[in-house]
């Protein structure tokens, strides 16, 4: 019928408006990291070893690699990139040798270092535009859905009596 219709095609909307909040919020999750151009997954070469993650707190250079030197004396070289920062967190990559990546990871961990919890295959920017292409073809839908709705216009009024009709024979039988 068509008012069952209508309940499912507004169902439909109610998902993918769910479906967008999702997304936006996914996008908002890698909003610190989007100056990041590697993925969020790379963990390094052969011969280096990479970690991307979150630091509490406001940190600067200087202060994180006195940190490494202080946890880590026997680290021969490293890199650290601050790739953004609020006043909670650091947004962090640290490169180092292989070799050495045991020690670096315990004196970063030491600090309170965590790794994102959604790592992908896609650099951040990357993500940023399929997530947009996802939000804009669920709005699609839901206008399409909408055009649908639009178009019953025309039972409206048969759909006003049905209900008149039923909600008089339940007050009939109350």
């Amino acid at each position: 019928s068509v008012a069952n219709r209508i309940v499912t095609q507004n169902k439909e909307i109610a998902e993918h408006q769910a479906n967008i909040q999702r997304i936006e919020n996914s996008m908002e999750s890698i909003r610190p990291w989007l100056s990041l151009d590697i993925p969020m997954s790379f963990t390094g070469t052969d011969k280096t070893s990479m970690f991307i993650g979150i630091l509490p707190g406001e940190w600067n250079l200087e202060s994180l690699y006195g940190v490494m030197a202080e946890c880590a004396p026997e680290v021969t070289g490293m890199d650290i990139q601050i790739i953004s920062k609020d006043k909670d967190s650091t947004y962090v990559t640290v490169l180092c040798l292989a070799a050495e990546a045991n020690m670096v990871e315990e004196a970063l961990r030491s600090k309170g270092f965590a790794k994102p919890s959604k790592l992908g295959n896609k650099t951040p920017a990357q993500k940023k535009v399929s997530y947009e292409k996802q939000i804009e073809q669920l709005n699609k839908m839901i206008d399409q859905i909408k055009e649908r709705i639009e178009a019953e216009n025309s039972y409206r009024e048969d759909i006003r009596l049905i209900s008149d009709y039923y909600r008089i024979r339940a007050e009939k039988y109350d």
